[in-house]
């Protein structure tokens, strides 16, 4: 798939606890965050991108102790279905026609 601006997530700890709010997706579709401590945590959607669904699913994952390799997690957003509402007007009262087929 391609990648997604706009993400926004939200940075919590295991226990859910909010550490940082407001972490959007470049037109890269990344976000980085540096100089996290040693511990587990996990970060969640808070506003998925234009025309796509939110998925709030936590995404989990754990800083060892001296740790330099980067953690790399990718997540999906799903299009959001479009919708279709039909009114069929009679075109010379501009009353809405019940039943019509």
């Amino acid at each position: 798939g391609e990648v997604l601006q706009g993400a926004v997530f939200e940075l919590q700890n295991r226990e859910g606890e909010t550490l940082q709010t407001g972490l959007t997706t470049g037109e890269d579709g990344k976000l980085a965050i540096e100089g996290l401590a040693p511990g587990a945590y996990q970060l969640v959607e808070t506003q998925a991108p234009t025309g796509y669904e939110l998925d709030a699913t936590p995404i989990e994952f754990e800083i060892e102790r001296s740790q330099t390799a980067v953690v790399e997690l990718t997540k999906e957003n799903r299009l959001t279905p479009g919708g279709v509402v039909l009114t069929k007007i009679d075109d010379q009262s501009g009353e809405v026609l019940q039943g019509a087929v």
